[in-house]
Parts: C-alpha cells; structure tokens; sequence
C-alpha cells in the first residue's frame, strides 16, 4: 500500500507542473487574441461630405477650335468606407471664354485607395451631361471619368468598448482636393477636359 501511495506522490507532482504550463499558455494566448483584436478593429466612419472648387476646363474639335476657360465646381458625395463612395458634382465656367463656355453635371462611382490616414486618391467614373454656349454651341451626354487626390485634416479617435480599442477616423473637418475630369468621353464629340482644385468638407 505504501509503495502505491509513494509512486502516486511521484506522478502528481509532474501532473501539478504541466497544469501549470498549459494554463499559463492559455493565458498567453488570450492575451495574444486580445491584443490581435485591438489591433484589427480599425473603421472608418461613413460620411456625407461637399466641396467647392476653382477649375480651369479646355475644349478642343476636330475642327481646331480650341478654348480654355475658367470657373466653379461644386460637388458632394457619400462615402459607404474607405473605399467606395458615390458624387455628384456640378462645372460651370464664366470667365475668359473666347468659342464658349462649359456647363457640366455627372454622377460617379468612386473608388478610392487611402495612401495614408489623411491622403487618399480616388476615381471616377460616371455619366455627365455637357452643354456648351456663346458662338459654339454644344449639348450631349455621355461617359465621365477622372483622377484625383484628397487631402483631409481630419483627426483619428480612439473609443475602447469592452476592452477592445476601436480607431474610428472623423470627419467634421476641412480637407483640400486637386482632380482631372474628362467631362465627356465620346469618339464625335470635342475634348472636354477640366482640372480642379478645392476645399472639402466632411460632415
């Protein structure tokens, strides 16, 4: 009987060690979980935002005519995330026209790759109407697209809720945006190209 309680004795100490290792582990482990949580819950909040810019827009034709003018862009859009948002945004030029003046309105899809926290560069790409005034008149619809880059001053938040940090990136800030837009990709049409720089403000 001794002998069986002695070798019992033996085998409960390397017992109690390796109980001790795996919990220890398990704890590593949660704590790893943990942190790798915080870590990945990073989103963006979803914003309605409007702009307003000075553009210079160029008009060529097959004809040679040729003309550059200057004027207004409005624009204001949605941002579902970081990377897709819709716009809608408005050309109207009035200054220093000699052929004619622009007038220009489209809806886009736009995709956007965030570069960092505060710089992003989007595409557009859309359905726009131009019409044209003054000796050459123009008005036809078609397919728009664009470039550009946005720059927001925007400040980062953290919020921890049941211990897990969560960065939210807000709004209500001042942003600057500088784009090109073909205002009308058609093969019988004039080129229509504008090129934009603005403030943008995210609500």
């Amino acid at each position: 009987m001794k002998k069986i309680i002695n070798k019992t004795k033996g085998a409960i100490a390397p017992l109690l060690l390796i109980a001790v290792l795996s919990n220890q582990g398990f704890a590593q482990n949660k704590v790893a979980d943990s942190n790798q949580t915080k870590e990945s819950n990073i989103t963006k909040s979803v914003e309605w935002y409007g702009g307003l810019g000075f553009t210079t827009a160029q008009a060529l034709c097959d004809s040679g005519c040729k003309d550059i003018t200057y004027g207004l862009l409005g624009r204001v859009g949605y941002d579902f995330n970081e990377y897709l948002g819709i716009e809608g945004r408005v050309v109207k030029t009035m200054w220093k026209y000699e052929q004619q003046k622009i007038e220009h309105m489209g809806l886009f899809v736009k995709p956007m790759f965030p570069v960092t926290e505060d710089i992003n560069i989007y595409g557009l790409l859309g359905y726009g109407k131009v019409k044209t005034g003054n000796k050459i008149v123009f008005d036809d619809t078609g397919i728009a697209w664009g470039i550009g880059l946005n720059y927001n001053f925007g400040d980062d938040e953290e919020i921890e809720n049941n211990s897990t940090i969560i960065t939210e990136t807000k709004g209500n800030g001042l942003g600057i945006f500088i784009d090109y837009e073909r205002l009308l990709q058609k093969s019988d049409a004039p080129d229509f190209d504008a090129v934009s720089l603005g403030l943008t403000y995210d609500f």
